[in-house]
């Protein structure tokens, strides 16, 4: 069955498409809602998973770089990744609250 592109249909779809990003909004705010309590109930649980999770994205980033910068030059690609973590940290002033008193954030 062949649908007519009438106007009513067309805003009926916009509408439905508004609602569904409406929906899925209110999906990620609860997730996140979720997330907070879980932080808050399990902190040592959570802070495995965020552990882990930093884990992974450095092992990922690592692979991408051994790939990508200066793959013929591993002295110079290291050389370049410490520069880089040390002025990240430097322009971050060295300032690691977050670990020091994780119940003030």
């Amino acid at each position: 069955m062949q649908l007519k592109n009438s106007p009513k249909q067309n805003v009926n779809f916009i509408w439905l498409k508004s609602k569904t990003r409406l929906k899925l909004l209110k999906n990620i705010l609860i997730s996140i809602d979720m997330l907070h309590k879980f932080k808050k109930k399990h902190h040592n649980l959570y802070l495995i998973l965020t552990a882990s999770a930093l884990i992974m994205f450095w092992n990922g980033l690592w692979g991408i770089l051994d790939h990508y910068l200066f793959p013929e030059n591993p002295l110079l690609s290291d050389s370049i990744c410490i520069v880089l973590g040390l002025t990240f940290l430097f322009i971050n002033d060295f300032s690691f609250n977050e670990l020091e008193h994780p119940n003030l954030h």
